[in-house]
């Protein structure tokens, strides 16, 4: 027998996430808080640290700002929790969907999944570049503005998720998907972003210029950063690139993309003109399907950009509340 085999099931699961790179620190016996007040800046990947840990240790956190990722947690509700926002939601994860087809967006399931004690599931992904996202917490007495959903809980940057392998309450974190961490879905980051985060991440720093980012910031404009832009703007083009132009839904998409585009518009953290000519370009090969023309193109992108900058989008302070999740 090895010595790591002779170590508790939490240890050796501790010292599994942080081969995986993921920082990791203990938590008080069956119990979510941390064992260490700054359990942040005490957070290792080093396996001489976690083999250190008490021996009593039965759960570990993974800090997820040093680990560079965003855990969605789709709870399962309290006997309290007000109803669903709609009929056929039954926890965070049904809400988590219901959001995506809201949008047409999609949610990858691919991605490394945990089972929690409760039922519960937390969707690890990737922490985009040069964007400060923290934690956000689904309570009903707040503003809807300032969590994700109904029974969605967010941790990122000064959060920790209970990490596989752990007990909680006599209850296991058991591995759903093992799969590597896949990138935030941009259209949920674009619900997580707000001003203040988007201008620390940048430091500063405007847009840039180029098809990509889609984005030329203006004096006067509001500086977000560019890898925000990026992943809003590729989040939307990418539902015109999977449409193959036959005119089911053709034109509904493309002022429905030229809309949402529009709001961003509005808000200052995209240029107007960049926006319509990257549209105009991924719609060029609908052009001649069913008659469809560059003209009724160009007309569908204005309409959808005119009523968007009407309605330009609100990017709201997110507040950090509770660490766990």
């Amino acid at each position: 027998m090895t010595a790591d085999e002779a170590l508790s099931d939490t240890l050796r699961a501790a010292l599994w996430a942080a081969r995986r790179g993921w920082f990791v620190h203990p938590l008080r016996p069956d119990d979510k808080p941390p064992l260490w007040g700054d359990w942040e800046h005490r957070a290792t990947v080093d396996p001489d640290v976690i083999r250190s840990w008490p021996k009593r240790t039965t759960g570990y956190g993974i800090a997820c700002g040093p680990s560079r990722l965003v855990v969605v947690d789709g709870d399962v509700p309290k006997p309290d929790t007000p109803p669903p926002p709609a009929d056929g939601i039954r926890d965070g994860l049904d809400m988590l969907a219901y959001l995506a087809e809201q949008r047409g967006a999609s949610i990858e399931w691919g991605t490394f999944q945990v089972t929690t004690g409760r039922n519960g599931a937390h969707l690890y992904y990737q922490a985009p570049d040069g964007v400060d996202l923290r934690n956000t917490a689904y309570d009903p007495r707040r503003d809807p503005s300032s969590y994700l959903g109904w029974c969605i809980d967010t941790r990122a940057a000064g959060g920790y998720v209970v990490g596989p392998g752990s007990v909680v309450n006599g209850k296991r974190y058991t591995t759903l998907h093992s799969g590597a961490p896949t990138a935030l879905p941009g259209w949920i980051l674009l619900l997580l972003t707000s001003r203040t985060h988007g201008q620390a991440a940048s430091q500063g720093r405007g847009f840039g210029t180029g098809s990509a980012a889609a984005a030329s910031s203006s004096a006067g404009s509001t500086t977000v950063g560019r890898e925000w832009v990026e992943a809003a703007m590729g989040g939307e083009l990418d539902k015109l690139r999977a449409h193959p132009g036959t005119q089911g839904g053709r034109n509904v998409l493309l002022n429905s993309v030229s809309y949402t585009l529009g709001r961003l518009v509005g808000a200052g953290v995209v240029d107007r003109l960049a926006v319509a000519e990257q549209l105009l370009d991924e719609t060029a090969r609908w052009w001649g399907v069913g008659g469809f023309t560059r003209a009724e193109a160009e007309a569908t992108i204005r309409s959808g950009l005119a009523g968007g900058e009407r309605n330009p989008r609100v990017l709201s302070p997110r507040e950090e509340r509770r660490h766990a999740a």
